[in-house]
């Protein structure tokens, strides 16, 4: 809820206060010191816990973190993407950049 607070969305709040190296996945430290930007300092642990129940140390991912709408649309789209245009994201932005302006419009969109 803070995310969406701060920032206007889930993933924008990510990117910005948790995921801010573009990692794709986040490590209990950096979690940690994303929660007490937030203003939840001493919950991390807790947090990190209970979204971790087996005790794994492995990076926290999004779509672990929130089961919002908005993440599960990215998600989605992302998989398309995966599905129609291979694992490269230079092909994605070529794709979408048709005009090579290194931008799209949302009318191209």
């Amino acid at each position: 809820r803070r995310l969406r607070q701060r920032h206007g969305s889930v993933v924008r709040g990510w990117r910005l206060e948790v995921d801010r190296r573009g990692a794709g996945g986040v490590a209990l430290r950096d979690f940690g010191e994303a929660c007490t930007r937030l203003g939840l300092h001493g919950k991390s642990n807790v947090v990190w816990d209970s979204l971790r129940p087996d005790g794994s140390a492995h990076p926290l991912q999004l779509h672990e973190f929130s089961s919002s709408e908005e993440v599960n649309d990215l998600q989605y789209f992302a998989d398309t993407c995966y599905l129609a245009l291979g694992p490269d994201p230079e092909a994605v932005w070529r794709y979408f950049d048709a005009n090579r302006q290194n931008f799209f419009t949302l009318e191209e969109f």
